[in-house]
């Protein structure tokens, strides 16, 4: 081959090799990050989710019982709990360990059937109700306990509205009672806290809100995973067309290596905030339209730290390529013959 037209292909093949070399570092992290169920679990714990999600429910709670208050025991009951007092209650029958727990259990059965591990297409809720049940009554008395002790004015509105079969139980949960009477005040409470937990699905099913896109995801690894073969095959024709001598290898491999890590660096400061537009797009609408804003704000932050963890391996990685690149180009300069 003509020593022009070589030069002229050995541009053509170094240029393609930088291009797609930084198309291939992105979609490369973009699916071994976007599709690993630990990057969004340490997103998780950056939001302290186990402070947080007991406020959240309580939160949603109160919401829901103000929405459908028909003036049954769940309103009056709830209706007679500080917003505070009920988000203590539920730590109490949802410790810190078992919320992990079953978020990270969710997650990992999530992205078991995303990456084609199980054919499961539901999240299991089991070992929530199943802590939720064990949990119920040892918090319905440790509520019980944090409460001042009822005065004998109380305890005789207690009593007079049990008589008098009065549905007003606003005193009813605003104190602990006696030990003689306990077992009859809590019941209320007993009752409605197993309620809550039986209303409690066994699984979230999955297919038939992500069918079409789950087809769309597999397609689109397939991809982005076969996408290294392609700056491959550049890097190998242009060394087979120019490279001759290490000086030769230097220039051509440096070049490309430099300009593909500054480029890709610099692409990576908007890889977040697009992959947070994307989860944004697909997820935000799909919520219930009564969700409460503290449920929200929780999974925007959680979305937020996902987008950060996808697009911090990507600088990580274009620096050190840029650093190789710059080194092969000093090399060639200073390796040059006086």
């Amino acid at each position: 081959m003509d020593t022009k037209w070589r030069s002229f292909f050995a541009v053509v093949f170094a240029s393609l090799f930088g291009l797609t070399l930084s198309v291939s570092l992105i979609a490369t992290n973009i699916e071994n990050q976007l599709f690993n169920p630990d990057v969004y679990k340490k997103a998780i714990l950056e939001q302290n989710v186990c402070e947080r999600l007991p406020l959240i429910i309580s939160r949603q709670i109160l919401s829901n019982s103000q929405t459908n208050d028909n003036g049954n025991i769940f309103g009056l009951v709830l209706n007679a709990i500080d917003p505070q007092n009920l988000e203590n209650f539920i730590k109490l029958i949802f410790p810190c360990e078992a919320i992990v727990t079953s978020v990270f259990s969710g997650i990992d059965q999530f992205f078991d059937f995303i990456n084609g591990k199980t054919p499961q297409e539901a999240v299991s809720l089991a070992i929530f109700k199943q802590t939720g049940r064990e949990n119920s009554k040892l918090a319905v008395e440790e509520f019980f306990k944090s409460l001042p002790d009822c005065t004998t004015t109380q305890i005789l509105q207690i009593g007079a509205s049990a008589l008098l079969g009065q549905e007003n139980g606003n005193n009813l949960l605003l104190c602990n009672p006696p030990e003689a009477i306990r077992e009859v005040v809590t019941l209320p409470l007993l009752y409605l806290v197993d309620s809550v937990v039986q209303d409690i699905p066994d699984q979230v099913t999955l297919v038939s809100k992500i069918d079409r896109l789950m087809k769309a995801i597999r397609t689109a690894r397939i991809v982005l995973t076969w996408s290294p073969l392609l700056p491959l095959a550049f890097l190998g024709l242009t060394t087979l067309i120019a490279v001759r001598t290490w000086r030769n290898l230097l220039r051509w491999w440096g070049y490309p290596l430099l300009a593909a890590g500054i480029s890709t660096l610099v692409i990576s400061l908007l890889v977040s905030p697009v992959v947070y537009s994307l989860l944004t797009m697909l997820i935000f609408p799909n919520l219930p339209v009564n969700i409460v804003p503290e449920a929200v704000d929780l999974i925007a932050g959680t979305l937020a730290g996902v987008s950060k963890g996808l697009s911090q391996p990507i600088q990580y990685q274009s620096a050190i390529l840029g650093l190789v690149g710059l080194g092969m180009v000093l090399g060639e300069r200073f390796s040059r013959p006086k």
